[in-house]
């Protein structure tokens, strides 16, 4: 489950944003029993949570950054855009650790123009990892991961990996190559990999594997990590690449996936499925897909008060449900398969009352997956439904063109006994996230 994220200098976001999904310290948390969960490692997290903000606000540019991030993770074929088109690795060293004692190599906090930096924890099994990454235009600066053993517990290094300055070395003054960097560098980069395990000889291998010379740049050390079989590094990609969903598809994107997909199939045709279809619909009955054309001969089954059954292609039903097919399959994830789905404008399929019914469900059902929407519906924002910590805001500067982004937990004078709706907060413009005329 995510616990934490935080990014800087990501397009419209330029100061670190923040976003908190532990509950509340106070026993406010006890009105909304279903609203968390307790992990094995004692860690309380949030199931859902919501960003609301104007048109153009950051609200996807959010959503965006985590895609981003997972993209310079996982896309191991070629550096993304941020990162280098060349960096010379062929001074990468290990760093000299004192006996029996692991250290963490910091860096600047301070973010400039250039630096972007990324920082996400999330819950697995009975421990926490909080994974770190800093990029400018030109190269990988910084990159972290730590794990704690249970709640209250002392942060425990695996590994860091550092850029040093450029530098000259031996071989590139023998071949005379410094000057002729195609990233504009002036010299080699030196990169600093601290693995924090005294027994293993995961450096070396690292270090070999990042010097291949058919790698023009340094391949994210997670990656690498995790390919050499370390466990701890294993468990946070595969949360990265498959426990985690960022959703700005269109219904387009679903209908292609399920023409690729027979597992997909399944899913739509199972009673758990079907549950979450009936949220919107109680006069749905049953899904019928057929595994050639799903979408040109598969069937949705209605019941009348008489019980009479009628079939309807889905492509002739509504638009409404046809978009709702694909959220449902999204919330299915959550609930039955414990994912983190973050889903942008959720609001363009599901009207407020039937986003209400879907926060119901998730939150009356046990598991470990998280749902969190952007939406630009303020009749989403209610305490009868979420916790202050659960709600989020965006809005954007207009004079600066920059984005905040801030929790409802940050302002105090909102009391859970307040008689206002909070939507009236909004309208008025004492919580933000509107625009300033």
């Amino acid at each position: 489950m995510l616990l934490e994220y935080s990014v800087s200098n990501f397009r419209s976001f330029f100061d670190h944003i923040y976003l908190d999904l532990h509950p509340p310290a106070s026993k406010v948390k006890n009105r909304y029993p279903g609203n968390f969960v307790q992990l094995p490692s004692g860690e309380k997290v949030l199931k859902d949570a919501v960003i609301v903000g104007e048109n153009a606000g950051g609200k996807t540019n959010f959503v965006d950054s985590l895609s981003y991030l997972r993209q310079l993770i996982t896309r191991t074929d070629r550096p993304p855009r941020s990162l280098p088109k060349y960096v010379n690795s062929k001074n990468l060293v290990t760093v000299e650790r004192d006996e029996g004692k692991n250290r963490r190599i910091g860096y600047d906090s301070k973010a400039s123009m250039s630096k972007q930096e990324f920082s996400i924890t999330i819950a697995l099994e009975d421990a926490t990892y909080c994974y770190e990454l800093t990029i400018d235009a030109k190269r990988l600066l910084f990159e972290s991961l730590v794990y704690q053993k249970g709640k209250g517990k002392k942060e425990i290094p695996v590994f860091s990996f550092v850029a040093k300055d450029p530098q000259k070395c031996v071989s590139c003054e023998e071949k005379d190559d410094c000057e002729k960097r195609e990233d504009g560098v002036d010299g080699c980069i030196k990169y600093v990999l601290d693995y924090m395990d005294p027994d293993s000889d995961f450096d070396d291998k690292l270090i070999e594997a990042l010097n291949d010379s058919e790698r023009p740049f340094p391949s994210i050390a997670l990656v690498r990590l995790a390919t050499l079989g370390e466990k701890r590094c294993k468990d946070v990609l595969n949360w990265l690449m498959d426990d985690l969903i960022i959703s700005r598809s269109t219904e387009s994107d679903f209908l292609q996936a399920l023409e690729e997909s027979g597992e997909l199939k399944s899913v739509l045709e199972s009673s758990e499925y079907l549950e979450i279809l009936q949220l919107i619909d109680q006069s749905i009955c049953g899904f019928r897909c057929d595994r050639e054309k799903p979408f040109e001969d598969s069937y949705i089954l209605r019941r009348d008060n008489e019980g009479k059954i009628f079939y309807r292609v889905v492509k002739d039903d509504s638009a409404g449900v046809g978009q709702y097919l694909y959220w449902a399959f999204y919330v299915y994830e959550v609930v039955h398969n414990n994912k983190t789905v973050i889903a942008d404008e959720i609001d363009s399929a599901i009207n407020p009352i039937m986003s209400d019914k879907i926060l119901a469900f998730i939150n009356g059902t046990y598991h470990t997956g998280q749902f969190i929407f952007t939406t630009h519906n303020i009749f989403n924002l209610t305490l009868r439904t979420f916790m202050k910590e659960q709600i989020y805001f965006v809005t954007k500067d207009q004079k600066t063109l920059t984005s905040s982004f801030y929790s409802l937990a940050d302002f105090d004078e909102i009391r859970y006994d307040v008689k206002e709706e909070l939507y009236e907060f909004y309208m008025r413009g004492v919580l933000g996230g509107t625009v300033d005329v």
